[in-house]
């Protein structure tokens, strides 16, 4: 799961710079590019919902958040002190 999840981030990554990126991108992107950069997107994002519970996965503004996990407990993410 955990090598899916880099692969997907990675290629993500990639459009997102090549072809999110209004500096390195003209404002023109054609209707296949902006569905491959959409479709990305979602993929990767997926990798934060539990396959158990469906419950999203994230930290987002918790800046006090040590540890977040979905409901069931299978998908957690640790976040630990600097």
């Amino acid at each position: 799961l955990y090598a899916e999840a880099i692969v997907a981030f990675r290629d993500t990554d990639k459009l997102l710079v090549s072809w999110g990126n209004k500096s390195s991108h003209s404002f023109d992107v054609v209707r296949s590019e902006a569905n491959k950069l959409i479709s990305a997107c979602e993929k990767a994002l997926e990798f934060f919902d539990c396959p158990n519970c469906k419950k999203p996965v994230y930290k987002l503004g918790d800046k006090s958040a040590e540890l977040v996990q979905c409901q069931c407990g299978n998908l957690r993410w640790r976040y630990g002190k600097t």
